[in-house]
């Protein structure tokens, strides 16, 4: 006896000057005979505990043992269901595996909570007299505080099958981003099962903002590499009243893998709808003079670095030219804030009635609009009438057509009959392409004659390009022979067969692809550069080394009534540009349209080897300046302001 209390001396010495020496500190050791712990529990809920821990003679298997008692209120032991491992001495256990000094290991043991059982009770045991078995820092064990490694270091790697966590959302989140890492050699993708809860404990409708098994419900699709970990984010908006978010494994799955550690919830709390319109509330009385716009958008919240399109540059702009502005994305804000400027603020979609009721409610003098654009949805429909009763000007903007994006997968909530609705009942009809205005004149109401008001291009952008419309600049690019593009790649409509043929026809040219979306599968020849997506400062530095610019969208209807942004950020950079037809591209300077693949690969060439004149600089420079983003704010509003009503 006293020999084994001198040796446990010995090798908690022997593990403390290793650790110091790889500069640890603080490590706590126990013999195992010490651990002893209690956990209050519920009768069905998954439980689960790691202890890590050395041993003297690591090689020899059962050396060191965890009792483990499933107790009901009495004191009574329930034993645990199908546990592999029982003994009429010690009732239900687990074998501690433990590594030597320089490589604690860690044992795992999970099971059901038995039914009646409201504590759990370990107790740990030294089964071979002669080896000693020390465990590192506390048990750790869920439910319960869990961290995201052991004490040693080690990351808590958690089975898939065993995940399972319950989070209390904090009171007045509106978001909360999720963050998950899996572990190494996990050969595939592992989904885990999203559900909401009220105070109550019912259970809420799916997250709406991520993908949707039909069994399963909502899931994170959380990546895998059996080289390396993993890490997988998400964002998901909280609905009024959830008070518990639960992230688990698919029951009944056949995925294998492991976790490392618990969830990280991290939450947004942005000001709530009536605190934002307290603020609207308060502006000067000369702002309420100003017009007062909802913009109702498919777009991405502002602020977004890559993904800006047209409502947000109009939003803005509205915004600069003295506009209050209160803007809606498609989903959720994301990262962003609900306040962007004293006068243009945004709020997620899952608050749309009750912006609509503040908005109602609000006293202006000056003009109020309800701006919708390319969202002809239930909602859209539900409102239209209400605010043309009080008062607001209702304009429908129509960016694309969105009846062929959903021909092609995309804008799956698009309906047909609430657009004629939408447009039925507008004050006024936006279009950016005659194509759409066609299309608006065969719908909308006889007396709303579509007003064609085309896309843009950011001053910021355009004022920084203008040092490379110049003659002399121009011809310092010829030599590159750069071929580019920038915008979404999906195949739906974009003509992968046109540009990989044409970048094989001319081996002498480098065509670089900039953009969200290319095939994974793609296998490109070496002149063709796929560069993913960029935001606008990388764009400064990559366009103006194009000499051609493409727009290669395939011949459909849905590209037909395009009016692509991208052209007017081509001209802006000086470069010419061969493009499909499409709105009105055809009459622009510097630029060609094609139909066929011979055409297409002898408009690049041509471009390529022809000369700028002064002529088409200052055709294009013309051009630009009436593109910014601020002049089709104007063209907006002036339009608005002829159709405008009184309260």
């Amino acid at each position: 006896m006293r020999a084994t209390r001198d040796r446990v001396p010995s090798l908690k010495m022997q593990f403390l000057d290793f650790f110091r020496d790889q500069q640890f500190s603080d490590i706590k050791l126990e013999p195992i005979h010490n651990l002893a712990l209690e956990v209050p529990v519920e009768a069905g809920e998954n439980f689960q505990f790691w202890i890590e821990s050395v041993s003297s003679s690591p090689e020899v298997a059962g050396a060191a043992l965890v009792k483990i008692e499933c107790l009901d209120d009495s004191g009574e032991v329930i034993r645990i269901l199908d546990w592999p491992h029982k003994s009429s001495l010690v009732g239900d256990y687990i074998y501690i595996e433990s590594g030597p000094i320089e490589n604690p290991k860690v044992t795992h043991a999970a099971f059901r909570v038995p039914a009646n059982a409201t504590l759990i009770r370990l107790t740990g045991r030294q089964w071979k007299a002669d080896i000693e078995t020390l465990v590192l820092g506390a048990v750790e064990y869920l439910p319960g505080p869990t961290p995201g490694a052991l004490q040693s270091g080690t990351p808590l790697s958690i089975p898939y099958e065993n995940y399972d966590f319950s989070e209390n959302v904090d009171p007045g989140a509106q978001q909360v981003k999720v963050d998950i890492t899996v572990a190494p050699g996990t050969g595939t993708n592992l989904p885990l099962k999203v559900q909401l809860f009220d105070s109550a404990g019912t259970e809420m409708l799916s997250p709406a903002s991520l993908p949707h098994h039909p069994v399963q419900g909502a899931f994170i699709n959380c990546l895998a590499s059996r080289d390396s970990k993993k890490d997988t984010s998400a964002v998901i908006d909280l609905p009024e009243g959830v008070s518990q978010i639960r992230v688990s494994s698919f029951a009944n799955w056949s995925a294998k893998g492991s976790i490392l550690g618990a969830p990280h919830f991290e939450y947004e709390f942005h000001r709530t709808v009536e605190q934002v319109f307290n603020s609207i509330e308060a502006l000067p009385a000369e702002d309420k003079e100003q017009p007062l716009i909802f913009v109702d958008s498919t777009a991405p919240p502002l602020g977004h670095q890559t993904l800006a399109i047209r409502p947000n540059n109009l939003a803005q702009e509205f915004c600069n030219a003295s506009a209050t502005v209160v803007y809606m994305p498609f989903s959720s804000l994301q990262e962003h804030e609900n306040t962007v400027d004293e006068r243009l603020v945004q709020f997620p979609r899952n608050d749309f009635h009750a912006v609509v009721d503040e908005l109602l409610q609000l006293e202006w003098q000056g003009p109020k609009v309800y701006y919708c654009t390319s969202f002809p949805d239930w909602n859209a429909a539900s409102v239209i009438d209400r605010f043309n009763r009080n008062g607001w000007t209702t304009v429908y903007e129509i960016r694309d057509n969105m009846e062929e994006f959903k021909r092609v997968g995309y804008s799956k909530w698009y309906d047909p009959s609430l657009e004629v609705f939408v447009a039925q009942r507008a004050d006024a009809i936006i279009t950016v392409s005659g194509a759409l205005a066609r299309k608006m004149e065969a719908v909308a109401h006889p007396d709303r004659q579509p007003k064609v008001i085309p896309n843009g291009v950011r001053a910021e952008l355009a004022d920084v390009f203008s040092k490379y419309r110049s003659l002399e600049q121009i011809a310092e690019r010829q030599p590159l022979k750069v071929v580019g593009y920038v915008g979404h790649l999906t195949p739906a409509w974009f003509n992968w067969q046109y540009v990989m043929a044409a970048a094989k026809a001319l081996p002498d040219y480098t065509f670089e692809i900039v953009g969200h979306g290319a095939p994974d599968n793609l296998i490109a020849p070496d002149n063709l550069k796929i560069l993913g997506p960029k935001n606008h400062e990388e764009l400064e530095t990559i366009m103006p080394r194009w000499k051609v610019a493409l727009i290669p969208f395939v011949d459909s209807p849905l590209t037909r009534g395009v009016d692509p942004n991208k052209i007017y950020e081509y001209l802006a950079c000086a470069n010419r540009v061969v493009s499909a037809e499409m709105g009105s591209v055809s009459t622009y300077p510097a630029t060609t349209v094609y139909a066929t693949l011979e055409s297409f690969i002898d408009q690049i060439r041509l471009h390529m080897e022809a000369e700028w004149t002064q002529e088409e600089l200052n055709s294009v420079e013309v051009l630009v300046e009436d593109a910014k983003w601020s002049s089709r704010a104007r063209q907006v509003l002036n339009f608005i302001n002829e159709i405008g009503k009184e309260d």
